[in-house]
Order: C-alpha cells, then sequence, then structure tokens
C-alpha cells in the first residue's frame, strides 16, 4: 500500500514512469508516480501483522496485538523449538551429518544406504578404539 503525501491518497501501485533518450530510444530512467496526480512524492505504508493472530498492528504494536497473542505465541514458539531439537538429535540425522561431513572430508558422494553399509560399521569400530563413545542407536 502506497501514501501520496501531495494528494492525500493511498493506493495499491504507484505507476511507473519511462523516459527514453531521444537519439537511441533507450530507457534512461525509470520512475514510480501517484496513478492520481502524478507526484513522485509517495511513500510506502509497511502493514504489519500479529505474529499469533494475524490482526494487522497500529503504529505503537511491534510483533503482537495482545498480550493473550504474545503468551501464545511465545508458548507456540517453544513447543516448536524443542519440536526441532528432537528432530536434530535423532539417529537419522545424525548420521546424515556424518555423511555430509565424510563426503566433503574425502571429496566422494556416497549415499546414505552407500554409507551405512560400508563406511559407517568402520568409523564406529576406530571410535571404539580409541575410546571415544559412538553414536546412540536409541529411538525415541
Amino acid at each position: 500500500m502506497y501514501h501520496c503525501k501531495d494528494c492525500g491518497r493511498n493506493f495499491d501501485y504507484p505507476q511507473k514512469i519511462k523516459e527514453k533518450d531521444d537519439e537511441m530510444l533507450t530507457i534512461s530512467r525509470v520512475y514510480f508516480v501517484c496513478p492520481e496526480c502524478g507526484s513522485d512524492n509517495i511513500t510506502e505504508n509497511i502493514i504489519r501483522y500479529c505474529k499469533c493472530c494475524g490482526r494487522s498492528l497500529g503504529t505503537n504494536k511491534k510483533d503482537y496485538c495482545s498480550i493473550v497473542c504474545r503468551k501464545q505465541g511465545e508458548k507456540l514458539y517453544e513447543q516448536q523449538r524443542k519440536k526441532y531439537i528432537h528432530i536434530k538429535s535423532s539417529p537419522i540425522y545424525e548420521t546424515a551429518r556424518m555423511l555430509d561431513k565424510y563426503n566433503k572430508e574425502h571429496n566422494t558422494k556416497l549415499s546414505y544406504g552407500q554409507f551405512t553399509a560400508c563406511v559407517l560399521p568402520k568409523l564406529l569400530k576406530e571410535e571404539k578404539k580409541n575410546g571415544k563413545v559412538g553414536r546412540k542407536n536409541e529411538v525415541s
């Protein structure tokens, strides 16, 4: 949404004006004007919305429209954060990260199946020999 400071009207899209060079007929300048009065004294109105319910916010509000929406938004954010932490710690994602690291270090393009069948058992044996703790095989 745009606002013209000269005529005071609000409009969705400004009018696009192209100035052309007389000699070569190439576009030398492009500018935007008010579709009503033709003034280039326009500003874009940024409309903010509540992160929880989606209502448009006033000028004095920043993220949420009310205290209830703020509490609900923080609760949903925390639930989402816990969900992604749980997903990132799963054995499949750990193995996929190991695969990416192995492919980068050795300049290979092994698939997940090739890695888990051929390379991963060797890596786990080396970790046990070196006294490091291997990855967990627990699924929650």
